[in-house]
């Protein structure tokens, strides 16, 4: 089981699950992402995206 958590915008998320679902070990998904229909006012949702891994 794997948990998602953070910020994500609606048109993203079925690409996000859909990749979760297939990677090896994964038996069940806890979404926990708060969807978004526009980054708007979201500071999480601001700029350019990071490349995996990078925090």
């Amino acid at each position: 089981m794997i948990t998602l958590r953070g910020q994500i915008l609606a048109d993203e998320l079925p690409k996000v699950l859909r990749a979760a679902r297939f990677v090896h070990g994964v038996k069940g998904i806890d979404n926990q992402l708060e969807v978004h229909e526009r980054a708007g006012n979201v500071p999480a949702l601001q700029g350019q995206p990071q490349p995996l891994g990078a925090r």
